[in-house]
């Protein structure tokens, strides 16, 4: 009889350690995901306003170039230069957009999805 009680008492330490162990991992893992998410907005909303800015600054030197062209050349050819050289840019970002745009974006990305945080196997207690 003192065996099952005992027997009896183990599967219950078991069973509730494990529910504590699953409940840790779950927090966790919750925990991780909104480090990861929080990183990869902060990320995003950089990059937005270093776009932003970066666009705003090449429309006011465009209309400074445009200006200063047009006074020396004559607004048709002034316009003319501008444009050109926009579909000239345009044409140079679509070529290489594979090593401009896609290769660091998957890398910024990949390194805060997928980066492997081993305090997670540090902790004895888990």
């Amino acid at each position: 009889m003192f065996a099952n009680d005992r027997n009896v008492e183990l599967v219950s330490k078991i069973v509730t350690d494990t529910k504590r162990l699953v409940e840790l991992r779950l927090r966790h893992f919750k925990l991780d995901s909104v480090t990861r998410l929080t990183q990869l907005l902060s990320v995003l909303a950089v990059a937005f306003f270093v776009v932003l800015f970066l666009f705003l600054g090449l429309v006011v030197g465009s209309i400074a170039i445009f200006i200063w062209l047009s006074s020396a050349l004559g607004s048709v050819w002034a316009f003319l230069i501008v444009t050109g050289f926009y579909l000239l840019l345009s044409a140079l970002v679509v070529l290489l957009r594979h090593p401009l745009i896609t290769v660091p974006l998957s890398s910024i990305i990949g390194t805060i999805m997928l980066d492997d945080d081993s305090n997670l196997n540090d902790d004895p207690t888990l």
